[in-house]
């Protein structure tokens, strides 16, 4: 007489489980991001461990480390758009939008120094890989937006709004990242950041 078998039925995940573990995966791998302080102590293995799974579970949803950083990246892509969005959705002056976003853009580095770096100093990809895919990045892209209108308004002499987008990109990155990575006593927040604006801007603005 065939009894039955004693061996669990592989588990069958349950409408929406997946996308709840992937979504835990991603905390986990961002809090080990906060407490190391470093993307290259982070492992497969150790996410497993945080969320209570086996590695094989994480390869499921991220086939290698890499992708599950490119994840944890474009995440924090994400709510810097939303940080960005927030903070221009009542100003029409694109050049105070510029203003504005400069200012989410340094805050979102001090408040998360860890994700910063890994975003911006680590040299890990994201799946923008040129100056066309950047454009088309939400971040980039409300700036870039901004700059534009700025050029068609004539706030801004002519100019290549790239380029432009660009250069202001690369000032307030300098500053944000001398503010975390410097143990220096830098001036006020609202003066330091308005000074690199103001001279950044000031070569822009149609006379």
């Amino acid at each position: 007489m065939r009894t039955a078998s004693t061996h669990p039925r592989p588990h069958r995940a349950r409408r929406g489980e997946g996308e709840r573990l992937r979504d835990e995966i991603l905390d986990a791998t961002e809090a080990l991001l906060v407490d190391t302080g470093n993307a290259g102590a982070i492992s497969v293995r150790r996410v497993a461990e945080a969320v209570g799974r086996t590695p094989p579970s994480i390869y499921l949803h991220f086939a290698t480390k890499d992708v599950l950083m490119q994840a944890v990246c474009q995440r924090q892509f994400d709510a810097l758009s939303e940080r960005f969005g927030t903070a221009i959705a009542d100003v029409s002056d694109p050049v105070e939008q510029i203003r504005r976003m400069a200012r989410q853009y340094v805050e979102f580095a001090l408040d998360h120094p860890e994700h910063y770096r890994l975003l911006f100093m680590s040299g890990q990809r994201t799946e923008v890989k040129d100056l066309e895919g950047l454009r088309l990045s939400e971040c980039f892209g409300m700036l870039h937006a901004a700059v534009d209108a700025a050029l068609a308004s004539g706030r801004f002499g002519p100019g290549d709004s790239t380029l432009i987008a660009l250069a202001l990109w690369t000032a307030v990155h300098g500053l944000a990242s001398l503010l975390i990575a410097q143990d220096l006593e830098f001036p006020p927040l609202d003066d330091y950041l308005g000074q690199v604006l103001d001279q950044n801007l000031a070569g822009l603005l149609a006379r």
